[in-house]
């Protein structure tokens, strides 16, 4: 009874209402017809009477509730808000600060105008956007550089800060947003504006509208109702629309109170709101549940009092709108790396899950990302993971500009990739790429550098210089990359990374210098001579201009557009036929395409020539014709030296009267119409034409092909050269191209009588370097040398003189030998004495010195210069190889060389080549890192001396050591010197005497080296000789022949040269090797060879540095003879720990073998008397002992006999009564 008496009052309390509602919408449509207007007014305070009502109606118990969940709300989020705001839909989310100002002053602004309301709209729509952002400006201004400076790191910090933990990376990750952020502060702030920019003009408008309201009218602007607005600025809202607040209403929303419990503190809104209020949102039906997102409504199609069901649905649209990381396609990734400069791709697999796991975490990081400027996206389309070869997933490529850079770690650990992100973009890093990558960048990038790496410590700290010098390097316009490939390192040459190389439009070039210099790395990548790229005018940028015009004194510019020049391809083809003529003479030529540069040169037209000299202190430009390239490179001669003048050009009488008064005049005869390379050759001939006239012979050119034909010329280009006032003309037949050819025929058609000097090439020239005991060669080139002619000139003079000093000169333009010699630069001239070559450093264009140079290196004997392919050279031919390596500007590899200077006579005695070499890269590969340093090849192993190397005493005795000079598996060859001072350090040596003529030799000595090692281990050195004069100096006359040196006592080998055995047998045998009156030295093999082959030994243990071995020794040697005649073998064995072998602890210490059953003497080694004795009385213990040992075996004897008796002679009978059972 009681719920039906609180249901009856319900509805009679609803119809109240409904009849106060009709009341007031006609009140209202009376008061829009006198004001139309004030309709706005009127709404806002019926929903406020209404609110008002509905919130006395509420039971206590619903009220209660509410209140505990408002709790739990302001608990969460820290908001006090009122319960009497249920009626109006905020007990959801909290009010707005608009909604709570409308609530409070609802009832005293129900009477004023619309233009007090629509201002007020006008200053809470104005002021709160605009002054939360300047609030935010002022927060970011504030505390961004604070951060910043508070936490500011070095570069350093940061390269350590790399190898730590997580929770370093971490602090480094804010420390980098916390940068970026500051540095577009300026950008934030606009975006901000250009956001808010939009409320801000309609806020205008509306203004603009109210103030021209009275003169004309205009339509009234369309204001959004608060929930809409709501609706617009938030992607996640839940509304509640209900047209009257009836019991079925509030159940629904008691209900959605509860579910909007489980998402607090989550992105999202709820809201209950009464139809009528939010007339610009269509509702199909009430009441109804919408999810707004991102103000695209959504209906909850299902039943409102079902808690748990809706709780599912809010849960599963909010998770679907959450941010995700987009899925675009390959087309859409290229049309977004188009319009933005930092794109983030994660290439995943459709079957992959480690990728689904890595995506979970990378979702996390996805605004941090967006937030710096990084577009992040997704794609698993296989297309553009080939296109940039990855093969395996997850995998992450970063873009910047375009340009591709791999990210190496864990996809997973989103903390470590937002670092190595922010690290990417704001510090100097170089790309990591795959190899089909670097194949599409060898072909897209004109010049390349690949830093070619592995996970060590070395690549580490060699990249850290690169980075160093990558931005540097990109203004030359070098791209710089890295790679850790190892099958691609060792395709390039890096074997054992770290490397670095060069791709010059798909050409390879490899650093052989300091990785660990910076600035040589950055001078090689930049310098002109490695981006060359032959064959084609090279295209350079501003920065490379600039390296240029310090490094060449003429420089030759052709500035032109690609895009806006008609005539510049035409003008750029005729330079590239001169490109080679004009770079043999000293002018190279490049391309520039920057119209900036060149206006300050005063070209305002392209294309333009600009010659630039003295290193571009002068700019001349070319006014010429551009398409005539012979001018071109005449101009550009004249340009070099103004004081050079061309050839004259003569006709008809003119040149009569020239060729009568002159004893010796040259005529180039040519064609500009029907000669392909009459160019190329006059301007070889202006190369020598100041040569000859000094020589007396004046070159003219002629353009006449009739005149040509009286002299006998009918193919054009030609030389003519008259003599004798005209009467006699000698037609050139060389090659034209070769100017110094040409210079040198004039020459000697001048004087007959002059001998030029004489020009060899391949095997003619090596044999004569290989027969002569004196040789110089000049090496030249008729295209790569600028002064090749006027140094050739400078040697004729002294032709003469070096031949008087028996020296034999000559020259040679054989590329092959220069190779073989190592010479890259021209001209060169190297001196070879008895087949060994000695590169000059002079100036070849002082005569006296190089005369001076060459005398002295016939005469006295110098330590070589050689280069690195003759080093390859003689390390192969030599068998004891000597190399001093040092580097320029060295003043203690100065000084070091003139110690070695006094050994070297003494080197060479000895067999022993010893040369310098400067070649720091080179060096390296040795294990070299300071200079100077002495590297010993004996076979071509190197063995690094670590002694002092200005004491050349030192020196000398490291390299002549026996120890160092030793060879594996093969018997050392060695000279007269040598041979006698190993045979008065060696005890025991094997001497193979023979001659170069020797037919059998070869097979004896293949024969001997199967021994060579176990004579060793005797201790027994083998040699081998091939000089006359040493073997008949120890009276051998016949050769081969084997001698065996014992103390330097020649014994010679009787047998068979060919039986290994026999001669192993020989030289190990005690009466080969015993002396008399000395007690032989033996070494543990030959010990145990003793111990075999004699009964009785005695054996002296001893050590180095030992007084009491000394003396105890000499009192030995006193009985030797003595032991001796007792059939005693005596040998002393210098080696501590073998003597422990048989208890000895303390040396020296005598130990008699008897019958390899030792016995130590205890007594003192001083007194030989006493030592003498005992060693007799234990040689003679023989009997005693045998007498001892028969007694013993009788005894067992005996013992084995009786107990045998007593076990089988002395059984017992066994009783007849167990017989017979």
């Amino acid at each position: 009874e009681e719920t039906a008496e609180e249901e009856t009052a319900e509805e009679e309390t609803a119809e109240e209402e409904n009849v106060e509602e009709e009341s007031l919408d006609e009140t209202a449509d009376e008061e829009v017809e006198e004001k139309p207007v004030d309709n706005e007014g009127e709404d806002e305070s019926e929903e406020l009477v209404d609110e008002a009502e509905a919130e006395e109606d509420l039971p206590i118990e619903e009220t209660e509730d509410e209140e505990t969940i408002e709790e739990e709300i302001d608990a969460a989020e820290d908001n006090t808000e009122s319960v009497d705001d249920v009626a109006t839909g905020s007990w959801f989310f909290g009010s707005s600060e608009v909604e709570e100002d409308e609530t409070d002053t609802g009832e005293e602004e129900e009477e004023e105008s619309v233009e007090e309301t629509l201002e007020e709209e006008e200053e809470t729509l104005e002021e709160e956007p605009i002054e939360e952002t300047l609030e935010e400006e002022e927060e970011s201004d504030e505390e961004s550089p604070e951060s910043v400076k508070s936490k500011k790191l070095t570069k350093t910090d940061i390269n350590q800060l790399l190898d730590e933990k997580s929770e370093v990376l971490e602090e480094l990750t804010k420390y980098i947003m916390a940068k970026i952020l500051h540095e577009n502060q300026d950008q934030i702030v606009e975006s901000q504006r250009k956001f808010k920019k939009p409320v801000v003009s309609i806020q205008e408008d509306e203004a603009e509208q109210v103030e021209v309201k009275e003169s004309e009218p205009v339509p009234e602007p369309e204001i959004l109702s608060e929930t809409a607005a709501v609706v617009k600025q938030n992607k996640n809202v839940i509304i509640f629309f209900y047209e009257t607040m009836d019991k079925i209403s509030k159940k629904i929303i008691n209900g959605l109170d509860k579910v909007e419990g489980n998402f607090i503190g989550k992105d999202i809104q709820f809201l209950a709101v009464d139809i009528d209020e939010v007339p610009d949102i269509e509702v199909a039906s009430v009441p109804s549940l919408i999810y707004f997102k991102n103000g695209e409504p959504v209906v909850y199609e299902e039943n409102l009092m079902n808690e748990e069901a809706i709780r599912e649905w809010v849960d599963e649209e909010l998770k679907s709108n959450l941010d995700v990381i987009e899925d675009l396609n390959t087309e859409q990734i290229h049309e977004l790396m188009d319009e933005n400069e930092y794109v983030m791709v994660y290439l995943y697999a459709s079957d992959c899950e480690a990728c689904d796991e890595a995506i979970k975490q990378l979702e996390q990081i996805d605004d941090d990302a967006d937030a710096v400027g990084v577009k992040f996206v997704k794609t698993d389309e296989a297309e553009f993971a080939a296109e940039y070869g990855i093969e395996s997933f997850p995998a992450i490529l970063y873009f910047e500009n375009k340009q591709p850079s791999i990210y190496d770690g864990d996809a997973a650990e989103e903390t470590e990739l937002l670092t190595w992100l922010l690290y990417q973009m704001k510090e100097d890093t170089i790309e990591n790429i795959n190899r089909e990558l670097l194949i599409k960048m060898i072909d897209e990038f004109e010049f390349l550098a690949v830093y070619f790496y592995e996970d060590n410590e070395d690549s580490v700290k060699v990249l850290r210089h690169l980075e160093l010098i990558d931005d540097e390097a990109s203004q030359y316009g070098v791209r710089m990359v890295k790679l850790d490939d190892p099958l691609m390192s060792k395709k390039y040459g890096h074997r054992t990374p770290p490397g670095l190389g060069f791709f010059r439009k798909g050409n390879y070039v490899k650093f052989d210098g300091d990785l660990f210099d910076d600035e040589e790395m950055l001078d090689w990548l930049t310098d002109p001579a490695v981006m060359e790229i032959s064959d084609q005018i090279e295209k350079v940028n501003k920065k490379m201009f600039e390296k240029l015009i310090t490094r060449n004194e003429f420089l030759t510019v052709l500035f032109y557009s690609d895009t806006d020049c008609k005539q510049c391809e035409g003008v750029l083809q005729e330079l590239e036929n001169i490109d080679d003529d004009a770079e043999t003479a000293g002018i190279p030529i490049v391309k520039l395409e920057d119209k900036e540069l060149a206006k300050t040169v005063g070209v305002f037209a392209l294309p333009a020539v600009v010659f630039f000299r003295n290193f571009g202190e002068e700019a001349v430009i070319y006014t010429g014709d551009l398409k005539r390239e012979e001018s071109i490179l005449e101009w550009l001669m004249v340009q070099k030296d103004p004081s050079n003048d061309a050839i004259e050009e003569l006709e008809g009488d003119e040149l009569r009267k020239s060729v009568g008064s002159s004893d010796a005049v040259a005529v180039f005869i040519y064609s500009h119409e029907e000669c392909e390379n009459c160019l190329e050759t006059l301007t070889e001939l202006e190369n020598i034409d100041d040569d000859a006239e000094t020589a007396g012979i004046p070159i003219v050119k002629l353009e006449d092909k009739e005149l040509a034909k009286t002299v006998g010329v009918f193919a054009l280009p030609a030389v003519v050269f008259f003599r004798n006032f005209g009467e006699e003309a000698v037609i050139y037949t060389g090659d034209l191209k070769r100017e110094e050819s040409i210079l040198e025929w004039l020459m000697v058609q001048k004087d007959p009588s002059n001998d030029a000097i004489e020009e060899l090439e391949g095997d003619e020239l090596r044999k004569s370097v290989g027969s002569s005991d004196a040789v110089a060669v000049f090496i030249y080139s008729h295209e790569e040398c600028e002064n090749c002619l006027e140094t050739l000139t400078e040697l004729e003079n002294i032709d003469d003189d070096v031949e008087r000093q028996k020296i034999q000169m000559v020259k040679t333009t054989d590329a092959a030998f220069a190779e073989e010699v190592g010479i890259e630069k021209y001209p060169a001239l190297v001196f070879f004495k008895e087949g060994v070559p000695n590169l000059y450093e002079g100036d070849l264009t002082v005569e006296e010195e190089v005369l001076d140079w060459l005398t002295e290196m016939k005469v006295e004997s110098h330590i070589e210069l050689i280069t690195r392919p003759m080093l390859e050279t003689m390390v192969e031919e030599t068998q004891y190889l000597a190399v001093f390596f040092y580097k320029q500007n060295c003043r203690t590899c100065d000084q070091v060389i003139a110690e070695l200077e006094n050994i070297d006579d003494e080197c060479d005695q000895y067999g022993i080549q010893l040369v310098k070499l400067k070649d720091p890269p080179l060096a390296k590969r040795y294990g070299i890192k300071t200079f100077p340093a002495l590297v010993y090849f004996r076979n071509g192993n190197p063995l690094t001396f670590e002694g002092d190397l200005k004491s050349e005493e030192s020196v000398l005795e490291w390299l002549v050591d026996d120890d160092n000079r030793e060879l594996e598996d093969e018997i050392e060859a060695v000279n007269f010197r040598m041979l006698d001072k190993l045979l008065e350090t060696s005890p025991l040596m094997a001497v193979f005497f023979y001659d170069d003529e020797c037919v059998e030799c070869d097979a004896i000595l293949e024969e001997l080296e199967t021994v060579d090692d176990e004579a060793d281990a005797y201790g027994i050195d083998f040699v081998k000789n091939n000089d006359p004069h040493a073997a008949r100096q120890y009276n051998i006359y016949n050769t081969p022949a084997l001698v065996y040196f014992r103390r330097m006592s020649p014994v010679v080998f009787d047998g068979d040269l060919m039986d290994g055995e026999r001669i192993l047998e020989w030289l190990t045998s005690q009466d080969v090797f015993e002396t008399k009156d000395e007690i032989e030295e033996v070494n543990r093999k030959m010990l145990e060879k003793l111990l075999d082959e004699n009964e009785f030994v005695a054996v002296y243990f001893y050590e180095d540095n030992c007084l009491e071995c000394d003396e105890a020794m000499e009192g030995l040697e006193k009985i030797d003879d003595e032991t001796d005649a007792l059939d005693i073998t005596f040998v002393k064995v210098n080696d501590p720990r073998y003597a422990k072998k048989y208890g000895v602890n303390k040396l020296p210490a005598l130990v008699y073998f008897r019958r390899k059953f030792p016995s130590i003497y205890r007594d003192s080694l001083f007194d030989e008397d006493n030592i003498l004795e005992w060693l007799t009385s234990n040689r003679y213990k023989q009997l005693e002992l045998g007498v001892f040992m028969y007694a013993i075996v009788s005894l067992a004897v005996t013992f084995i006999c009786y107990t045998a008796f007593l076990m089988f002679g002395l059984k017992p009978r066994e009783p007849e009564k167990k017989k017979e059972e």
